[in-house]
């Protein structure tokens, strides 16, 4: 567990370091997320389907007709 936490410190590091050399304001308080080898990887077929559903959500909320929807 001591492996996995200072993996996931080390690249919230390196995360940190290149959102301050690119003048990106983030947040102290959020911790470090799982390690790099439990992270499950979506492919971008995954991902384009995600965001079709996600702007389809996103309409409807904002008050588009379900019949557009």
């Amino acid at each position: 567990m001591t492996c996995d936490f200072e993996e996931a410190a080390a690249r919230k590091a390196r995360s940190i370091a290149r959102l301050d050399a690119a003048g990106i304001p983030w947040i102290d308080r959020l911790p470090p997320i799982e390690p790099e080898a439990k992270v499950l990887r979506r492919s971008a077929e995954e991902i384009g389907l995600r965001t079709i559903c996600l702007a389809l959500v996103s309409m409807k909320a904002a008050g588009a007709d379900t019949d557009f929807v």
